[in-house]
């Protein structure tokens, strides 16, 4: 998953069985998760309830956990809090 802050919040979503989605929220704050209430949902048996949220500031976007059991990772690396970048790739489960 990687974010893009053009008009909104811009997501390419990749499941596990090779469906991919373009998805732009308009909006400065997306909740992504398996939960019915998140901008973002994935399947839950890859995403907690409400998995990670992406925020967009003047300095850009950034991430946060909010399932410290399965931490999200950014290019590899797990994290609680971080900076997206443009070309990040964000992976929740197998997405």
């Amino acid at each position: 998953m990687a974010a893009t802050g053009v008009s909104g919040l811009r997501f390419t979503v990749r499941y596990p069985e090779g469906r991919v989605e373009v998805l732009t929220v308009d909006s400065d704050k997306v909740l992504v998760g398996s939960g019915a209430h998140c901008e973002i949902r994935l399947p839950a048996e890859h995403a907690a309830v409400e998995h990670m949220e992406v925020t967009m500031s003047l300095g850009g976007a950034n991430a946060q956990a909010r399932a410290v059991d399965r931490l999200p990772t950014i290019n590899g690396v797990e994290f609680m809090q971080s900076p997206v970048m443009a070309d990040s790739v964000v992976v929740i489960g197998a997405c």
